[in-house]
């Protein structure tokens, strides 16, 4: 991978941010989100918030989950939630998913527009202002404590995702 250089931003917060308050997290007493990761834009304007969401039900008196996971994205200064973006729909895995749907980190990525998060399975990159996501990528193995990172180098710009000693570098290239 290149040697690019990893841009400082703004450190994730307490999963009990104050900001989080914002967010329309389900909480619902068998359909419930868990927030799992917090972080501003670089303007400090916006905050996306990653919640990992847990449906339960019950089958023959035995209890049964699902997990799913979803980002929102937040406006602090008119205080709303301006979309949601979803990272795993509350289903059983399918066999792309090499791992669970956790969101494990998540970064706006230069400025408050882009926005990317990893989970156990899927690396996401999304364009908040239009609310599509611009790519999404399976991991070929499960994916555990991972945080993101971006940079440049050489004027390319670049996305990583850094799990214990091991680095998935990916360049993002604009279409």
């Amino acid at each position: 991978p290149p040697n690019y250089v990893a841009e400082s931003h703004p450190p994730s917060l307490s999963n009990s941010d104050e900001s989080t308050r914002i967010a329309k997290l389900a909480s619902e007493a068998w359909f419930n989100e868990e927030v799992t990761c917090v972080r501003k834009s670089p303007d400090e304007k916006m905050v996306a918030v990653g919640g990992y969401i847990r449906q339960t039900s019950l089958l023959g008196g035995r209890p049964k989950r699902v997990y799913g996971s979803k980002m929102h994205v937040l406006d602090t200064v008119a205080m709303k939630e301006v979309i949601a973006l979803e990272t795993a729909p509350v289903a059983e895995r399918t066999r792309e998913e090499k791992g669970g749907s956790k969101i494990l980190d998540c970064m706006f990525v230069s400025n408050w527009r882009y926005l990317s998060a990893v989970t156990n399975s899927k690396l996401f990159l999304w364009d908040t202002e239009r609310g599509v996501v611009l790519n999404e990528l399976y991991f070929d193995e499960e994916v555990t404590n991972a945080t993101l990172e971006y940079g440049k180098y050489a004027g390319q710009d670049y996305l990583a995702v850094v799990s214990g000693n091991k680095k998935r570098v990916y360049q993002i290239v604009r279409e």
